[in-house]
C-alpha cells in the first residue's frame, strides 16, 4: 500500500512505512507509535495526516531526526486517530 504525507495542504510521498493490512483496518490503533521516512522536516508537536490507499490517520510528532548527506527525515509520531476517507 501507498502512503502520502499531507501537511498544510501539500502532500509528500511516505517512504519505510511497513503496517500489515489487517492492522490498517483495526479500530484500536490509537496511540500507537508509527515510523516513517519523510521528504520534509516536521515540527515536533503538530500533527500531519498519514494517507493511504484505504486508510488515514492523524499523526503527532515526536521526533524528526535528519539523515547525513540526504535530505529525507526519519519522523517518529503517535496515532491520534483515524480519518474518514471518501470512497
Amino acid at each position: 500500500m501507498n502512503f502520502i504525507l499531507n501537511v498544510e495542504s501539500e502532500s509528500y510521498p511516505v517512504e519505510g512505512l511497513r503496517v500489515p493490512t489487517d492492522a490498517l483496518r483495526a479500530n484500536d490503533l490509537q496511540g500507537r507509535s508509527l515510523f516513517f521516512v519523510s521528504p520534509v522536516r516536521l515540527p515536533i508537536g503538530k500533527s500531519c495526516s498519514v494517507i493511504g490507499d484505504e486508510v488515514g490517520y492523524q499523526v503527532v510528532v515526536n521526533g524528526c531526526f535528519g539523515f547525513a548527506y540526504s535530505l529525507k527525515f526519519l519522523v517518529s509520531g503517535t496515532i491520534a486517530g483515524k480519518l474518514a476517507l471518501a470512497t
